[in-house]
């Protein structure tokens, strides 16, 4: 019995891929760090994160929407879904920010607090998500 395995297929632009979710990276992490420092420590419920956080879901959505409708005929937005889909709504929102956030709840005696902030900011991710698909369809769709 032969191994007849292919070799790995080699997108011809890797390295410009990374590049563009590297620089939308930078340009998330950059928008969303600023914001964090707007909220004050006083605050129980991490507000900013937060809505950093459905905000992206909703304009995550939008950009799959988009890709979906016109990838066919503009096979460059593929590198647009690379850049702001993955490089900046990536960075901008985040797992890690949400847990850090649910776990310094927790940890400040606010468990009741970090409960409806991580269930809420799922279900409302979720359905922003949703919503940012639904009125991409409705946008990107017709002008095909």
């Amino acid at each position: 019995m032969s191994n007849t395995t292919e070799p790995a297929v080699r997108h011809p632009n890797n390295a410009l891929i990374i590049l563009y979710v590297f620089l939308g990276g930078v340009i998330g992490t950059g928008i969303r760090a600023g914001l964090c420092f707007l909220q004050p420590d006083s605050w129980h419920w991490p507000w900013i994160v937060f809505l950093i956080n459905i905000c992206g879901a909703f304009l995550l959505g939008l950009i799959n929407a988009a890709v979906s409708a016109r990838s066919a005929k503009h096979p460059g937005i593929k590198m647009f879904s690379t850049f702001a889909g993955t490089g900046i709504m990536g960075a901008f929102t985040t797992y890690g920010t949400f847990v850090h956030e649910t776990d310094m709840r927790f940890l400040a005696g606010l468990s009741g607090v970090a409960i409806a902030y991580a269930i809420i900011s799922i279900i409302v991710g979720i359905l922003c998500a949703g919503l940012g698909l639904w009125l991409g369809h409705i946008l990107f769709d017709r002008h095909e």
